[in-house]
């Protein structure tokens, strides 16, 4: 049984009051899907990481393109975790993460570049515009997986924090990262 409803979590067992998740009845356990957004104009390469992730257990939602991923991270459901290819049509994944991250600074949409670029000063170029991660094409499989758990334990410890009542802020004395403000 599938049900939806607003909850953070990243494993079976446990539920919090937050966004874009999934919950599934399984005998006892409450199991959490975390909804994910893969943006990549190429169908192959969706297909192919769409299976990927669902078989690792997450709810993912597709964007053929820039525009379309722009439009789904801005929606009140949006998916806390994101895969952007940084080259498709439309707005580039770099630009979807800049605007993002220039809308909802202190939001907590984990942002992964994708992409077949792989000079340093490109590395540079996405995490100054708020990538969180930057994984290159082609990717082994036990890596991206590896990345993703990081990312979920790091979605659960800000979901935790803005719970506990300790709001995530940019800190206007660093220009660079968040931190902590009470």
């Amino acid at each position: 049984m599938l049900l939806s409803h607003s909850v953070l979590g990243s494993t079976c067992g446990t539920a919090s009051p937050i966004k874009a998740f999934k919950i599934a009845l399984t005998g006892r356990k409450l199991c959490v899907a975390m909804r994910i957004l893969i943006a990549d104009d190429n169908v192959v390469f969706q297909n192919v990481l769409r299976a990927m992730l669902t078989q690792w257990g997450y709810d993912v939602v597709v964007a053929d393109d820039g525009d379309e991923a722009w439009r789904r991270l801005q929606a009140e459901d949006a998916p806390r975790l994101a895969i952007l290819d940084w080259m498709m049509p439309g707005l580039d994944g770099v630009e979807v993460c800049r605007r993002v991250r220039a809308t909802r600074p202190i939001t907590n949409t984990y942002i992964i570049i994708l992409t077949a670029k792989m000079q340093s000063e490109d590395l540079a170029t996405a995490v100054e515009a708020g990538a969180d991660d930057y994984i290159t094409k082609p990717f082994k499989s036990v890596e991206l997986r590896a990345r993703l758990r990081t990312a979920r334990r790091v979605l659960d410890l800000e979901g935790r924090l803005l719970l506990a009542g300790m709001p995530l802020a940019v800190s206007p004395v660093l220009t660079e990262g968040y931190v902590l403000s009470a």
